[in-house]
């Protein structure tokens, strides 16, 4: 697939889940691609795919280091991933709560 991916742009954590925000492909078969985000950690992997930035990937184990990318599919293929970004999802402190 020719379709190229800038890199991820924020990644944020939550109780569970990640969102990662990337920058969209700007080709002229942009309307039909998805998009795949696949997280890896030592207990496993998981993904989730959209239409646009950004994807949210939930089921996630709190305190567990995720390695994360994105990649681009569309009817001739997937495109090589984008480079990694590390995340851990885990509860949120407010003080005020």
């Amino acid at each position: 697939m020719s379709v190229c991916l800038n890199l991820i742009k924020i990644a944020s954590a939550d109780d569970g889940k990640v969102a990662i925000t990337f920058t969209q492909t700007t080709s002229a078969a942009a309307a039909s691609v998805q998009y795949q985000v696949s997280c890896q950690s030592s207990s496993g992997k998981s993904s989730a795919t959209g239409k646009a930035s950004p994807i949210t990937l939930t089921g996630l184990t709190n305190g567990i280091r995720y390695s994360c990318t994105v990649s681009a599919v569309d009817a001739n293929g997937t495109s090589d991933p984008s480079p990694a970004v590390q995340i851990t999802p885990g509860l949120l402190y407010n003080p005020s709560l």
